[in-house]
């Protein structure tokens, strides 16, 4: 780790005036306003903030000139910097995006189909968060991160959204007396396997660990109309459980609904959402994730709940050899997955969950390696199926469903909100689109989540 400052000019003297400006109308200002000023701020002048870009480190240095301008001392902000294979979950996305230049790759993680797009961005060979630490009364920690990187668009609800939640938030906890310690992490390189969260997560000595309250996340608050969160930790089998902090989280959405007329609504199995929160709730901690997403189902994947069983992988093969088999739910939705995967991606989930079983803190976590060796052992037979004379004929029979093209449809016309995959991660995720389709959405949510933030910054006092 280090720390790197970027002050000069008068540009940054006027981007500090802003900043001071908030702060001074903190106390006063309604909850929201100052991260609204924010947000128009990123749309027009951050668009495509891409990991491992000049671009992201741009904005990772206004992030900390906003910060010193609130009245944040220096001394308490670092610049956490990482290169590509310093976080193990990331080597699948580098190694297909940057060395072999697979244009599939680019385009599903960046909204891109040409890597002429970077023509006039700089790609650096690092990455980075940037960290602030707000000393409270306790030595133990609450932390606060959002991603502030992007795909190929202005990137208002993913996630410009949490980048301008963590700086109100930032700003008014000057005015408070919080127990805790709060950390504010604005982390890098989410959109290319969460690498910046994981990366702050491994770092962490194991006194560090002990110390942390709660992990919250914030990402993607501007996709739907219900004001959603999800909370909890993961249990030995894997799944969402509750801890006395994760059920106080649900009491104080209750209070402060009732207080502030709020919406706050908890979402059973939202600590799973696909963010950096995943990399907090695979270390043990107690997590928190502020997401509106609309069309989401915590227990519904793309192809419904697959667990790899032998017993499943049993019928699969026993197709493959022409015995009659009934297609019940579970081996369609098997073959389905079957039928829709890359080949090699089965290789790269092997090589995920063994970097995961070579991290000592992961070996100590309940369950993890019995549940990791046993997906292994799965994968490394889903392998041997593919290779079956008669696996090519069999995925020719299964019947896929057309999904929703993910391209930019700027000129789309739309009847209703869109689904996930009309609106992430692509030209639409911008601020005209998003009151256009959900009026007064980003107001209510800046509200909403900024007072769930204030209660939980006091928690302990």
């Amino acid at each position: 780790m280090k720390k790197r400052f970027i002050l000069a000019g008068l540009a940054v003297a006027a981007l500090m005036v802003f900043a001071s400006c908030a702060h001074e109308n903190g106390e006063s200002a309604p909850h929201g306003t100052i991260a609204y000023g924010f947000l128009e701020y990123i749309e027009a002048n951050f668009p495509n903030r891409i990991a491992y870009t000049q671009r992201e480190r741009d904005v990772a240095d206004w992030i900390v000139r906003e910060l010193i301008a609130m009245g944040h001392s220096s001394d308490n902000i670092i610049i956490q910097e990482f290169g590509f294979t310093d976080a193990a979950a990331s080597l699948r996305y580098l190694t297909l995006n940057f060395s072999e230049g697979d244009l599939d790759m680019w385009e599903n993680v960046w909204n891109i189909s040409s890597v002429d797009a970077f023509d006039g961005i700089e790609l650096l060979e690092t990455s980075q968060n940037v960290i602030l630490t707000v000393p409270g009364q306790s030595e133990r920690k609450i932390i606060i991160g959002a991603h502030y990187d992007s795909v190929f668009t202005t990137g208002i609800s993913d996630n410009g959204s949490g980048i301008v939640m963590l700086l109100e938030s930032a700003s008014r906890i000057l005015d408070l007396d919080n127990y805790y310690t709060i950390v504010y992490v604005f982390f890098g390189s989410e959109e290319v396997d969460i690498i910046g969260s994981q990366y702050f997560v491994d770092s962490l000595t194991p006194v560090q660990r002990e110390n942390v309250v709660l992990a919250v996340n914030i990402d993607i608050i501007f996709n739907g109309h219900d004001i959603t969160f999800g909370a909890g930790f993961r249990d030995e089998n894997g799944e969402e459980a509750q801890s006395e902090i994760t059920l106080l989280l649900d009491s104080i959405a209750e209070r402060i609904n009732a207080e502030h007329g709020l919406e706050l609504v908890r979402q059973p199995g939202g600590s799973t959402l696909g963010s950096d929160n995943l990399s907090f709730l695979g270390a043990g901690f107690d997590t928190l994730v502020l997401y509106s997403l609309e069309g989401w189902d915590p227990f519904e994947e793309m192809f419904g709940p697959i667990f790899w069983t032998q017993e499943l992988l049993d019928l699969v093969e026993a197709l493959l050899n022409g015995e009659n088999v009934e297609l019940d739910e579970d081996i369609n939705d098997a073959l389905l997955q079957l039928a829709t995967t890359e080949h090699e991606e089965w290789g790269f989930m092997i090589e995920d969950h063994q970097l995961g079983l070579g991290m000592e803190e992961n070996r100590e976590i309940p369950g993890f390696v019995e549940k990791h060796e046993a997906e292994i052992v799965a994968f490394e037979r889903i392998l041997t199926l593919i290779e079956h004379p008669n696996f090519q004929g069999l995925m020719a029979t299964v019947e896929i469903p057309e999904f929703v093209d993910e391209e930019p449809q700027d000129e789309q016309a739309h009847d209703g909100p869109p689904s996930i995959g009309a609106y992430l991660h692509t030209n639409s995720d911008n601020m005209a689109f998003i009151n256009e389709t959900w009026p007064g959405l980003i107001e209510r949510a800046l509200r909403n989540y900024s007072i769930f933030l204030e209660e939980i910054k006091l928690i302990g006092r």
